[in-house]
């Protein structure tokens, strides 16, 4: 059965649907509702699913060219993913590269939890093994640098200044 309301429409209780709300005159821009899950759609593409199955989860695209965009007050794109190049970037909506950030003075943190945590860039190789790492050590304040030597991953050079007493140091390891 269909109910047609063309102007307002209010209650003071709840509204039930069964399946969808759909823009008058326009039959691909609705929202979907399934057990546990919604769907808002736009011009036929789902653009947003939300849903509660085990995982609960918001997906924005259906997996075609969908653009997302997190906009704030003082920038229009704070967070944008391009969905043609599957690129994210931060400040900017024209990503160059996998993760784009830009800003008048940008600055990536990373922040370990506890100072006997370590930090670490890992780079790694198409079969999924590390080939470099640059690690901000446990415990301390050095930046190690690690490279593949053909079996393991070793340190190669040492950056230090032990946390709790001047030793500042640069260790070029050979081998």
């Amino acid at each position: 059965q269909q109910l047609t309301v063309v102007g307002d429409i209010s209650t003071t209780g709840t509204l039930y649907v069964t399946s969808k709300v759909e823009l008058l005159g326009d039959n691909d821009t609705f929202i979907q509702f399934a057990e546990d899950a919604i769907g808002i759609t736009v011009g036929g593409e789902q653009l947003i699913t939300i849903s509660e199955a085990g995982t609960d989860m918001v997906t924005v695209g259906d997996g075609g060219d969908v653009d997302f965009r997190v906009r704030t007050e003082n920038d229009d794109n704070t967070l944008y993913i391009e969905g043609s190049t599957d690129r994210i970037g931060i400040g900017t909506n024209s990503p160059s590269s996998i993760v784009h950030i830009k800003e008048s003075a940008p600055t990536l943190t990373l922040q370990r939890e506890n100072n006997s945590n370590a930090s670490t860039i890992n780079f790694v190789g198409q079969n999924g093994n590390t080939a470099n790492s640059i690690i901000h050590d446990s415990s301390t304040n050095d930046l190690v640098f690690k490279t593949f030597n053909g079996s393991a991953v070793e340190e190669i050079l040492r950056v230090g200044d032990h946390y709790g007493s001047s030793n500042r140091q640069v260790i070029i390891l050979s081998g």
